[in-house]
């Protein structure tokens, strides 16, 4: 019981930050969308979207397999850490000259070849804050990633309101993204600096080879899940125009703002998945995996149905009338929230019983088809193609993941878990449906309220669930019963 009070504790501190984190984002967005013209803001996506990418490629899946190898025991833990800066530094070098050659050759819009410029060597100084994260996150330590995503995303916030009040013009607002990664790399610095020793800088060449040859197939398992998402806007750039970009990436926004809830969530436990992976106990692995699946499935189903629902009216309220274009990209991307929910605890639940190559290979399935179906359907729908690929190939990574994960489990019996929320959200969409001309604020709680209730009724609960949750609230009382 004591292990299931602090996952919650841990899941609530870290959902807390990363809904802040992802508010100021989504607020930053906002402004950008209001204060741009349609075709700015599409190539502030554009741009945004290439430098993104610079943090990933440095990071070369390391977060997950150090924070695997600290949790599984701390006796190497100065040879973990002094491999993996050495490690990181000499990516973070190959990174820097490999994006200037390239700009330098590809980009012909001065402003992008700019932009890039004044961001890379922030972000890769930033990069490194995934190391010291993954040493707090391996002991347990979750307030240490909370600071950093909290801090990082308003430092950038305030630069960029900062930009956009004073007018100070296109190229600042990176100038002030690179400025907020500064800060928050040597705050990361800082902060490490005053919990743990000063990492000694000793080069293990078999040790780095092991890291490298452990993160590789993560690193591109974690490139190719975001290029899923991200490469419509390349295909759209090269197909389209600006224009369709800022229409995709608006529901973009919201898909990636949500996806903080499972992020959160499977975090807290992967500690938790690596130790049972790494023992005899099956059975305690599978049990843990057949909740946080429910847990995950029940969560998400609503607020897929939300987003179908109440698109024009979210997109009216946000970003104004402006971009009502993007109302059907939505409907259709509000679709892979259930998808994007369960390929979180996927792909975490491969990586902590070493199957990490078994992600990457579904990953690289569902990139495919959604290169594929760009290609085909952007010439002809634009940026309403764009999403309906990004939710097909959300879907087949689901299958593709799940499918692995059962053979690597054996049978997870989750039939009723698909089928019984299923139906009580059917019934939640039916009542929205009919009342759809209802005040927002009645309607959407009266349909939330309708899908618990309905949950309750199909006894979707067990025992076991109601006495879980008993000792959440009650955790005085289970111990004095138990006893």
């Amino acid at each position: 019981m004591e292990n299931v009070r602090s996952i919650a504790k841990n899941t609530l501190m870290v959902f807390f930050a990363r809904c802040l984190n992802s508010i100021f984002g989504f607020i930053t967005t906002i402004v950008l969308a209001r204060c741009l013209s349609i075709g700015e803001y599409g190539k502030f996506t554009y741009i945004y979207t290439l430098i993104s990418f610079t943090v990933l490629v440095a990071d070369l899946g390391g977060f997950q397999v150090i924070t695997r190898e600290l949790s599984r025991g701390q006796g190497n833990a100065k040879n973990i850490i002094s491999s993996a800066l050495i490690l990181r530094i000499f990516i973070s070098a190959f990174l820097l000259i490999f994006i200037g050659i390239l700009t330098h050759f590809t980009q012909k819009d001065f402003t992008i070849k700019i932009a890039i410029y004044i961001v890379t060597i922030p972000q890769l100084i930033f990069a490194l804050n995934t190391i010291f994260v993954a040493v707090f996150t391996a002991n347990n330590r979750f307030g240490f990633d909370s600071l950093m995503q909290i801090t990082s995303r308003i430092i950038e916030f305030l630069a960029i309101i900062l930009v956009v009040y004073f007018n100070l013009g296109f190229i600042a607002l990176f100038a002030g993204i690179g400025i907020s990664y500064l800060i928050n790399g040597f705050l990361g610095l800082f902060m490490y600096l005053k919990n743990y020793n000063l990492p000694l800088f000793q080069y293990d060449l078999k040790y780095c080879k092991y890291l490298l040859y452990e993160s590789l197939p993560i690193a591109i398992t974690t490139f190719l899940a975001i290029a899923i998402l991200r490469i419509d806007i390349f295909v759209l750039k090269l197909l389209k125009d600006t224009t369709d970009i800022a229409f995709f990436n608006v529901p973009y926004v919201f898909i990636y703002t949500l996806v903080i809830v499972p992020q959160s969530f499977v975090s807290v436990i992967f500690p938790i998945l690596c130790k049972l992976g790494s023992s005899e106990e099956k059975s305690k692995f599978v049990f843990g995996y057949g909740k946080a699946f429910k847990f995950l499935y029940i969560i998400s189903i609503p607020i897929s149905m939300i987003l179908i629902c109440f698109a024009e009216t979210i997109l009216k309220f946000t970003y104004g009338t402006k971009f009502l274009a993007s109302t059907d990209a939505l409907k259709i991307m509000g679709l892979s929230i259930v998808f994007l929910f369960l390929n979180s605890l996927n792909t975490f639940t491969l990586i902590s019983i070493k199957k990490q190559h078994l992600s990457t290979i579904s990953t690289a399935i569902a990139f495919l088809v959604n290169l594929v179906f760009d290609l085909i359907l952007i010439p002809e729908y634009g940026f309403l193609g764009a999403s309906i690929a990004t939710t097909l190939c959300y879907g087949i990574y689901f299958v593709l993941t799940f499918y692995f994960v059962s053979q690597a489990l054996g049978c997870l019996n989750l039939m009723y878990t698909f089928i019984k929320p299923a139906l009580c959200a059917g019934a939640m969409a039916l009542f929205i449906t009919y009342f759809h001309n209802t005040n927002l604020l009645i309607i959407l709680p009266a349909g939330i309220i309708i899908y618990v209730l309905s949950l309750i009724i199909t006894r979707v609960f067990p025992v076991e669930d109601i006495e879980l949750a008993k000792s959440l609230l009650f955790p005085s009382t289970t111990r004095h019963s138990e006893s």
